[in-house]
């Protein structure tokens, strides 16, 4: 299956950072975004310790309008240059009662190769899961963060494990009756000090029962101080890749320039204003871009997610110089 495959060589790219660097050269495009975050909701019904959401308390709460999602996805198809769409940012996109429709829309739209949710499982009962595999998804991750009950309490800050397992397990039943074959299933776990010594359960746990588990690095939030064990790392400071390639729209339209920005202290325009692909070329993403080939990091500055990227320093400003 071509979706399957695509989806195995984006896994690969995450590990290999030469492999991932050759990928983003051939496909970074000035004109268009070739990854997209777009959030229905920034409302969530956990309270994870290592989440900036829990800690920007004073931020407006909402669901994206259905209009304003159809005009983003359909500026989206006309491009055709995503490849990764991602529909969800600080919230817990399943709280929105139209993202099964959100879904089918982009599918029947053709508005990227992969269409992927990120959730906690928390709200994927029996129905939202028959409605989220008849609506086409392509690649789900539930983020679990725990093998043990009393470790997800201490993390997640509610006692809902099983539940969640059991959700898991049948959205994989689910998955065999209705075609067995998409979306692509996987779960994860952000190792932290809470949880790394229950890597191994995990692991055993779940890769006989998904198509794949994810360990993935703790990262810390450009605007607030919760994994600061991070701040100090051995690699030197360059541009981050992201600003090229993979912007996030919030619930109300404003985008901001990644995903990791979550307060929106760094808008770069609003597409109920403005077409995605004008705010992308705008002066304002080129200051930011410009600012980072030139070691001045502005809000990201205490990130630590451009470490995961590889480094296209030099040829991005090889790139910028003929823009």
């Amino acid at each position: 299956m071509a979706d399957r495959t695509i989806l195995n060589i984006l896994a690969h790219l995450k590990r290999f950072n030469w492999l991932k660097a050759q990928y983003l050269k051939a496909k970074i495009s000035w004109d268009f975004p070739i990854d997209l975050h777009i959030e229905p909701t920034n409302l969530c019904n956990l309270d994870c310790s290592f989440c900036a959401s829990p800690q920007n308390k004073e931020a407006k709460k909402g669901y994206m309008d259905m209009a304003l999602y159809k005009k983003i996805i359909d500026e989206c198809a006309a491009s055709g240059k995503v490849m990764l769409l991602l529909l969800h940012k600080d919230g817990e996109s399943l709280l929105h009662s139209g993202l099964p429709e959100m879904i089918r829309y982009a599918k029947e739209k053709k508005a990227a190769k992969i269409i992927h949710l990120s959730t906690n499982g928390l709200e994927l009962d029996k129905n939202k899961s028959r409605l989220l595999i008849e609506s086409g998804l392509d690649d789900i991750l539930i983020a679990l963060d725990a093998a043990r009950r009393s470790t997800y309490l201490r993390i997640k800050g509610v006692d809902r494990l099983e539940e969640v397992e059991d959700n898991i397990m049948h959205f994989v039943e689910a998955r065999k009756a209705i075609n067995g074959k998409r979306p692509f299933i996987r779960v994860k776990m952000i190792r932290t000090e809470k949880n790394s010594a229950e890597v191994p359960l995990f692991k055993r746990k779940w890769e006989r029962v998904v198509d794949k588990v994810d360990i993935a690095q703790v990262t810390d939030w450009p605007q607030f101080d919760i994994n600061n064990n991070l701040k100090h790392t051995s690699k030197r400071r360059y541009a981050c890749p992201i600003l090229w390639y993979s912007p996030a729209i919030n619930w109300d339209g404003k985008v901001s320039i990644c995903c990791m920005d979550g307060d929106k202290r760094r808008i770069i325009g609003d597409v109920s204003e403005k077409s995605l692909h004008e705010i992308w070329r705008g002066d304002d993403m080129r200051k930011v871009r410009r600012a980072h080939l030139e070691g001045k990091y502005e809000i990201c500055g205490n990130c630590s997610t451009w470490s995961l990227a590889p480094d296209l320093g030099s040829w991005l400003k090889q790139r910028e110089s003929v823009k």
